[in-house]
């Protein structure tokens, strides 16, 4: 390393070294030439830097408005990545609730119809055995009317039985049909 390094400072770079530094071979003299070169660009960077904060010129102008439109598309770009990933969030938000409604009605609808098929059974057990009750004694009030001995008398309580009968069954089918409204009223 016999000589000196001559700097000649071309575009913000340390150009030129002695001739004995660029002529050797030696890997390690051209890292160190390498590592100088780096430190000498850095410190000449931070006297441009430094001076150009306060009077740039239009070339550092064009620099940093450039540097400028990058960061702002550069934070338009990720405002809209952004924006997509939260849109993608509350769909898929969304969709998860929904599912999640549709099964909780399905489930509510199910356990009503289950609920309303076994009060319907239920309900048709009982008006079967209010309806045999009945017939039992209507059939006990006819063996009744059938040992009197007036054919007017008899007459009158047939009747009477027949209206029975029809009051009955009417009152049967209503109760059915209102037991209907209520089931579909409720789906």
């Amino acid at each position: 390393m016999s000589g000196k390094i001559e700097r000649v400072y071309m575009n913000g770079s340390l150009a030129k070294v002695n001739n004995d530094l660029q002529n050797s071979s030696s890997h390690v003299v051209a890292h160190t030439s390498n590592y100088v070169q780096g430190v000498v660009d850095r410190l000449i960077d931070k006297q441009m830097n430094l001076f150009q904060r306060f009077f740039p010129d239009e070339r550092r102008m064009a620099v940093i408005k450039g540097e400028l439109q990058l960061v702002k598309t550069e934070f338009e770009y990720r405002q809209k990545a952004f924006e997509i990933v939260r849109k993608t969030q509350i769909e898929s938000l969304e969709e998860i609730c929904n599912q999640y409604l549709q099964q909780g009605r399905v489930a509510t609808r199910s356990d009503t119809a289950l609920f309303l098929m076994k009060k319907s059974a239920e309900l048709q057990e009982e008006l079967e055995r209010l309806s045999d009750n009945f017939m039992e004694s209507m059939d006990r009030r006819i063996e009744k009317i059938q040992q009197l001995n007036s054919l007017n008398l008899r007459q009158k309580r047939m009747e009477q039985i027949d209206n029975d009968i029809d009051t009955f069954m009417d009152l049967q089918t209503h109760i059915l049909k209102q037991f209907q409204q209520v089931v579909m009223a409720s789906m």
